[in-house]
């Protein structure tokens, strides 16, 4: 069988944990990360980096292989970011590395003239500290929909719609397990729902005790729907959904949504996405729901929380992560915030967001990785556009916002 590591290299961005209390240190007057070089030999990239950083500081990492060095053009990418509407990769403890997967906004998406897109995993080696070339998958942009147990680090992803000629490595809708060496169908969507679609998905997996029947002996994996508010429970024992239909009340028509899974309480945190309905409420035409968020408890029973300080969501809102430490983080609007989802919720800021991660837009993506020693942080830099021209800068960033476990 193909070895196993090779592929889960790859792993999708997830969130990173925090440690409740103020930062120990203030952010410099340039509102600047340090840089830290991964060490030159093998021996754990994130460890070395995390080891120098104070908790709820941020590092600057060193990251070769990951801007155009990184772009293949057997992919038929060549320099183009594929980072464009991600929030969350995932990291393997196995492997010691993590990922994303995604697809460049071009071409036959929106009917630019342009080379054949396909969907591709970025792979960073922690042993060594870079960036590998990157594989081909099957899906389109990144989204929330890829999801790894923590337990087996088995790796999955969320598939929706119908498989098109233009999608070189797309496939029909379901959950697709990696076997070694590609995606294979592993079950079905619950046929009951039949709102399914591309952009109003997120994927997380729940490893703490449920209901009996709900999940099997490593936990869940969850999918949340944006655009019934439901959050469904497959068993990946016996492949059964339980299904929550009223995780976020009243939620109907919202896309780029996300949520985060808290070891520590137990609990999924969810976040909205957006909406343009017509009815803007500062946040450039997001709709009224936009700051909501809620709790799934373990009962599945659902908590509103209070409001976030902006909007929640891929591309354009706060990216939302959660950590060691239970905690969850958003970044975006040039800030850093945490949500403690225990009891009635609370909201703190923690800094400002360091200047060299971007804040989500038309013109720069990034995505976060929960890892062992904080979150991870990926961005392209203003210049990598929503269409990818070819001729702006390409440069990203990646950092470690240095968070304490439980």
């Amino acid at each position: 069988m193909t070895d196993r590591r090779t592929f889960l290299l790859s792993l999708l961005a997830l969130y990173g944990c925090g440690q409740d209390g103020e930062p120990q240190n203030s952010p410099d007057a340039s509102n600047a990360a340090p840089t830290v070089d991964p060490p030159a030999a093998t021996g754990g990239a994130l460890s070395h980096i995390a080891a120098v950083t104070p908790f709820n500081t941020f590092a600057e990492i060193a990251s070769p292989g990951i801007d155009k060095g990184n772009q293949d053009p057997n992919l038929g990418q060549n320099t183009r970011m594929a980072m464009h509407y991600c929030n969350k990769g995932v990291w393997s403890n196995g492997a010691a590395s993590l990922g994303f997967a995604g697809l460049v906004h071009i071409g036959m998406d929106h009917g630019i003239s342009g080379p054949a897109d396909t969907c591709s995993m970025g792979r960073w080696d922690d042993a060594t500290g870079t960036w590998l070339p990157r594989l081909p998958c099957i899906g389109n942009h990144g989204y929330d929909h890829t999801v790894i147990d923590p337990t087996t680090g088995d790796l999955y992803r969320l598939m929706f719609g119908v498989k098109q000629p233009q999608w070189v490595f797309s496939a029909d809708a379901g959950v697709y397990k990696w076997d070694g060496a590609a995606f294979q169908l592993f079950a079905s969507f619950p046929p009951t729902d039949p709102a399914t679609q591309l952009v109003a998905a997120s994927g997380e997996w729940w490893s703490g005790p449920l209901p009996p029947g709900v999940g099997g002996l490593t936990g869940a994996l969850v999918w949340y729907n944006g655009n019934s508010g439901a959050c469904h429970f497959l068993n990946p024992d016996t492949k059964a959904w339980t299904s929550v239909w009223t995780a976020f009340p009243g939620m109907a028509g919202y896309y780029g949504n996300v949520c985060a899974y808290s070891r520590k309480h137990n609990c999924l945190v969810l976040g909205t996405g957006n909406i343009y309905d017509g009815t803007p409420d500062g946040s450039g035409g997001l709709g009224p729901l936009s700051r909501q968020t809620y709790r799934v408890n373990a009962n599945l029973t659902s908590t509103r929380l209070p409001d976030a300080p902006h909007h929640v969501g891929v591309y354009s809102g706060m990216n939302l992560n959660t950590g060691p430490d239970g905690i969850a983080y958003t970044v975006g609007f040039n800030e850093v915030w945490k949500l403690d989802p225990s009891g009635a919720g609370t909201w703190s800021k923690l800094r400002d967001k360091p200047a060299r991660i971007w804040n989500q837009n038309d013109h720069a993506a990034g995505y976060s990785v929960r890892s062992p020693y904080g979150i991870v942080y990926i961005s392209s830099a203003p210049g990598a556009t929503n269409h990818g021209d070819d001729d702006l800068p390409q440069e990203v960033t990646m950092h470690l916002l240095r968070l304490a476990a439980a």
